[in-house]
């Protein structure tokens, strides 16, 4: 056991047990008293977190002030513990975390991680707010500082974590990476003062990959003999190439506009904006290396919809649509020499009838 998250005597049945006595009095879902955005929070394309209140509840707070942090670079952990949990343990188990970390046995005021990943890939939210600040973590062996720390539910000594649990780390660490500025490209290091650790001691000055695992600052196995050969040969690549595939996907914003507008009417006044103005194709038409000038650039949606009239046509239009001076008085000269016709023929009618009447006596 590296981390010892939890004492090497305690089972599954143990963590439950202890989740759920800290979640007396702390429903999860707050009965309604928590909209959505309170319990999880998308805060990059495809990386939906689940904040601190989604498992805490309102009992298990921070046991004290926790300190913010300069952040060099990120330190991946695992719990060593085997769990193979089902998703709606999840919270009950981090509240059993929470109930060790913050014990006298090991005196922090929260769980140690800023962040913890189970086996099904949900990102959580573990020491409270971390979403929004860069605070300080804790570790088993002391910790160095200069770093957030992210941990993975389970223990790899001897099996890697799901594909479900390592591709929500690449997207935790790309987000953290652009949060706090760090450079993970190819052979990226940082050096810092270390604040003491059994591996580092107060004073020395170390260097280090910006990703990396626990075992490079402290004396621990952690996060496991079988994953960390994946962190520190691929992890950083990883981050790398969703950070550059991130930053060149269009937003989904522009999607949304562009494909979702209305074809203008042929019988509307045309607006000029739709001539004027263009999206670029999807990524993966330029990944050939094609280059495009801005007169190839065609919008999809220009090639289905219907041609947008002139301003020329536009006002023939206008003219079709609403009659000129002419042609209303030409329509009321007729109107008027049909109604003296008219008139005319009811004048003979009521005459013929009043001649055809017998007199009043033999009615």
């Amino acid at each position: 056991m590296c981390e010892l998250c939890v004492p090497s005597t305690h089972t599954r049945r143990d963590l439950l047990k202890l989740g759920a006595a800290s979640a007396l009095g702390a429903p999860l879902l707050f009965s309604g008293s928590a909209s959505a955005q309170d319990l999880a929070i998308t805060v990059a394309d495809g990386l939906t977190i689940n904040r601190r209140a989604a498992w805490a509840g309102v009992s298990n707070t921070p046991k004290g002030n926790i300190p913010a942090e300069e952040v060099k670079f990120l330190l991946v952990h695992h719990t060593a513990d085997r769990l193979e949990h089902t998703q709606d343990e999840v919270p009950a188990i981090l509240r059993g975390y929470y109930g060790f970390h913050t014990s006298a046995e090991k005196g922090w005021p929260d769980i140690a991680y800023n962040f913890m990943i189970d086996r099904f890939g949900q990102v959580w939210e573990t020491h409270d707010g971390s979403i929004a600040n860069r605070l300080q973590g804790y570790a088993t062996g002391g910790n160095q500082g200069y770093s957030q720390l992210v941990c993975l539910i389970g223990n790899f000594t001897a099996e890697m974590p799901t594909e479900a649990a390592r591709s929500s780390l690449v997207r935790t660490l790309a987000w953290l990476s652009d949060r706090d500025q760090i450079d993970t490209g190819p052979g990226a290091t940082t050096t810092f003062v270390s604040r003491g650790s059994n591996r580092h001691p107060a004073g020395a000055t170390v260097e280090t990959p910006t990703i990396t695992g626990h075992r490079m600052m402290s004396a621990t196995t952690c996060p496991g003999d079988a994953f960390f050969p994946f962190v520190e040969r691929d992890l950083a690549g990883l981050v790398t190439a969703h950070r550059t595939l991130a930053a060149s996907t269009p937003t989904s914003t522009t999607s949304t506009t562009s494909t979702t507008s209305t074809p203008t009417s042929t019988t509307s006044t045309p607006t000029t904006t739709t001539s004027t103005t263009s999206t670029p194709p999807e990524a993966s038409s330029t990944s050939v290396g094609t280059s495009l000038t801005a007169s190839t650039i065609v919008h999809p949606t220009n090639q289905i919809s219907p041609p947008i009239p002139t301003e020329s046509a536009g006002e023939s239009v206008a003219e079709r649509a609403a009659p000129s001076d002419s042609s209303v008085i030409t329509s009321s000269r007729v109107l008027g020499a049909a109604g003296i016709m008219v008139t005319a023929a009811l004048s003979v009618v009521l005459f013929r009838r009043r001649e055809l009447a017998p007199p009043p006596s033999e009615r």
